[in-house]
C-alpha cells in the first residue's frame, strides 16, 4: 500500500489549520476535497486519472450516496458553505500584509525559481476559463482568498474595481499589486497616474530602454561579482540588487535579477554556435541568404547580437514602494508565476471530472478544490526555499520519494514499512519536521485514513 504521498499532504494540511478549516466548512464533503487536492498536487512519473490516483495511492474514500451508482469525483458545494471557508480561513491565516495578482500568465520554463526559468507568456492551454485573482499573504506565503474576475490586475484602467474587492475581503489597503507590463512600459506608467495610491511591483521586458540601460551599467561594472548580490532562490547562481532610477516620467525602484548559471549557459551556446557559423562561413558552405544574415548579425553588430541574446537571462521588476527590497520583490512575482502555473494544471484535470456543458457551471467547487490544493502546493514551496531544499531537489522529486514510501501486511495482522527510509527521505521529513514513520505510526495513519 502506498501510504507516504497522503502521509506527507495530510501532515501539512494538518500543520496549516487547512484540515481543520475543511471539515468545518465542509462537514459532508472535507475528505472528498482533501482527496481531489493531494491528486492535484501529486506529480509522478506519468498522468494519472483520478481512478488509478485512488487505486494506486492510499487517501480518503470518496463515498457514493444510495441514488448514485458510482460516485461523482467533484463535490457539490453551497455558497454558504463556500464563504465560510474562505472566511475562517482568512481568520486562520491570519495576514496583515497582502500582495494580489492574477493567474492569466503561466512560466514559458518551469524547471526552477531562476528568473530566466520563469518568465511569463499567455497560456495556451486555456484550461481557466477566466482568470482567478488571488490574494496572497506576504508573511504566511500562503493563498488567502480568490475573488471574482472584475478588474484586471495586469489592466491598470480596471486595477481599481480589483483592489477595491480585495480590500473589503483583506480588511487591509495594504496590497501590493503584483502584475506584468507590456511592451508599452511609458504609456502604462501614464495610466498609473491616475491611481497614485496603488503599491505595485512590475515585471517589465529586459528589453526596455530604461532595462537596458540599467543592465549595462551592472555588467560594466561587475556588480553581481559581489557576495552580497546573492538572493534566495533554487540555487545560488541567482543575483539581484536595487536601483533608483528615473523611468520615464516617474521615479521608481527598479528591482534586477540575474541567473548566472544560465547565462553562463546561454554565452556557451552562442559561442559554440559562432564558432559553428564561422568555420561555414570561412569555407564558404553557408547559402547566400544565411551569409548575408550571417555578415548583418555577427559582423557588423558584434555587440549588440549577444547582448539581446543574453537579456533573456534577466528579470526586471519595478516598484514605486521604498520599502519592498529585492528579495521580497523577488518572492512575490515568483509566487505569482507558481500560482498561475499551478492553478493551470489544476484547472485542466479538474475539467476533465465534470461534464464539458458544466464546465462553468461547476466553477465555484472546482475553484474550492483549487485553493485547497494551492495551499498545499504553497507550504511545500516555502518550506523547500526556506531550508534550502530547493537546492538540492526539485519540488517534483519530493513528491516522489514521498509517494515512494509503502507498506505491507504482516503476519501479525499489522502493516509495516516495506523497507528503511532513504537518506534522502530523512531530508524531506527533517526539512518539513514531518515524524519519520515506523509500524505503529503507520497503522495509526491508515487506520484513521480509511475509517
Amino acid at each position: 500500500m502506498k501510504y507516504g504521498l497522503t502521509y506527507f499532504l495530510h501532515d501539512l494540511a494538518v500543520s496549516t489549520g487547512l484540515l481543520k478549516t475543511l471539515r468545518e466548512a465542509f462537514p459532508n464533503d472535507w475528505k472528498r476535497i482533501f482527496a481531489l487536492a493531494a491528486f492535484l498536487v501529486h506529480d509522478g512519473k506519468e498522468e494519472l486519472k483520478l481512478e488509478d490516483f485512488m487505486e494506486r495511492y492510499l487517501t480518503y474514500p470518496m463515498e457514493k450516496s444510495s441514488s448514485q451508482k458510482s460516485p461523482e469525483p467533484l463535490p457539490r458545494l453551497n455558497r454558504e458553505e463556500c464563504q465560510k471557508f474562505f472566511r475562517e480561513w482568512s481568520v486562520r491565516v491570519n495576514e496583515k500584509q497582502f500582495a494580489a495578482f492574477d493567474s492569466d500568465s503561466v512560466p514559458l520554463y518551469v524547471k526552477n525559481n531562476s528568473p530566466s526559468e520563469y518568465r511569463e507568456t499567455r497560456s495556451a492551454k486555456g484550461s481557466l476559463s477566466k482568470p482567478m485573482r488571488v490574494l496572497w499573504g506576504r508573511n504566511s506565503k500562503t493563498p488567502v482568498c480568490f475573488a471574482s474576475s472584475r478588474g484586471n490586475l495586469n489592466n491598470v484602467s480596471s486595477i481599481g474595481a480589483a483592489l477595491k474587492e480585495f480590500k473589503t475581503a483583506a480588511n487591509s489597503s495594504d496590497i501590493w499589486v503584483v502584475n506584468s507590463f507590456g511592451v508599452n512600459v511609458k504609456n502604462t506608467l501614464e495610466k498609473y497616474g491616475a491611481i497614485p495610491e496603488t503599491k505595485f511591483i512590475s515585471n517589465v521586458p529586459p528589453t526596455d530602454q530604461n532595462s537596458v540601460k540599467i543592465i549595462d551599467v551592472i555588467i560594466n561594472g561587475n556588480y553581481f561579482q559581489s557576495p552580497s548580490t546573492v538572493i534566495r532562490a533554487n540555487h545560488d547562481g541567482v543575483r539581484g540588487m536595487t536601483w533608483n532610477e528615473r523611468w520615464y516620467s516617474r521615479n521608481l525602484h527598479a528591482h534586477v535579477y540575474l541567473d548566472r548559471m544560465k547565462d553562463s549557459e546561454t554565452k556557451m551556446m552562442l559561442d559554440n554556435a559562432v564558432n559553428e557559423l564561422t568555420e561555414l562561413f570561412v569555407n564558404d558552405k553557408l547559402s547566400a541568404k544565411d551569409r548575408k544574415m550571417f555578415i548583418e548579425t555577427f559582423l557588423t553588430k558584434t555587440e549588440d547580437s549577444p547582448k539581446l541574446v543574453c537579456l533573456n537571462n534577466w528579470l526586471v521588476l519595478i516598484t514605486n514602494q521604498v520599502t519592498i527590497n529585492v528579495q521580497e520583490a523577488y518572492d512575490s512575482h515568483i509566487a505569482k508565476i507558481q500560482t498561475g502555473h499551478a492553478l493551470e494544471n489544476y484547472f485542466e484535470k479538474l475539467d476533465a471530472l465534470s461534464p464539458s456543458k458544466e464546465k462553468d457551471e461547476r466553477f465555484g467547487d472546482k475553484s474550492t478544490v483549487a485553493f485547497a490544493a494551492l495551499v498545499l502546493d504553497s507550504r511545500v514551496n516555502r518550506v523547500m526555499t526556506e531550508s534550502g531544499l530547493c537546492r538540492v531537489l526539485s519540488r517534483r522529486k519530493v513528491l516522489r520519494q514521498m509517494a515512494k514510501l509503502r507498506a505491507v501486511w504482516g503476519a501479525d495482522d499489522a502493516f509495516h514499512p516495506n523497507k528503511p527510509l532513504t537518506e534522502t527521505q530523512k531530508i524531506i521529513l527533517t526539512a518539513f519536521d514531518i515524524e519519520p514513520p515506523n509500524r505503529r505510526i503507520i497503522n495509526r495513519f491508515i487506520k484513521k485514513i480509511l475509517d
